[in-house]
């Protein structure tokens, strides 16, 4: 099956990339669905949303998405979703939460198995997290595409 050789491929390079954000021993037990396997870790420093973001971008070479901030009258609430180009033969992507006290404490992974799924997933989330408001960023819809074509 190629989505667990592509999980085996993610848990060997990433966790060494980005230590700090998917450190092997917070790693919970993976979920595989039919398209996409589901790994969440939780982070071994604290780090705000902002750092986390800047570590998938800068170490990773991740693009980010979108950074949503549920209120603004309050520090923590947060969210970012963080993927990799598919020109680079990985198809991950990243969602990072942190809770009221700014900190992020659960960084989700999907690992897929299809350009097509992944594209059609990033897409869906985006809209979504749109709808919701409090967008710090989001990529547009249209360079979202473009990027995948």
């Amino acid at each position: 099956m190629m989505l667990l050789r592509f999980m085996s491929e993610f848990l060997s390079i990433m966790p060494t990339q980005l230590p700090d954000l998917l450190p092997r021993k917070t790693m919970e037990d993976p979920v595989v669905y039919d398209d996409y396997a589901q790994l969440t870790f939780h982070p071994s420093k604290q780090l705000t949303i902002a750092e986390v973001a800047d570590q998938l971008e800068e170490q990773a070479n991740l693009t980010l998405l979108y950074h949503r901030v549920v209120s603004e009258g309050l520090r923590g609430w947060q969210c970012c979703c963080a993927f990799s180009k598919p020109n680079n033969g990985r198809m991950y992507k990243f969602n990072a939460t942190a809770g009221d006290d700014g900190i992020v404490d659960t960084i989700t992974v999907c690992v897929f198995e299809s350009i097509e799924v992944m594209r059609g997933t990033l897409r869906l989330e985006l809209q979504m997290h749109h709808k919701a408001g409090g967008m710090r960023y989001e990529m547009g819809e249209a360079e979202l595409i473009k990027l995948f074509y």
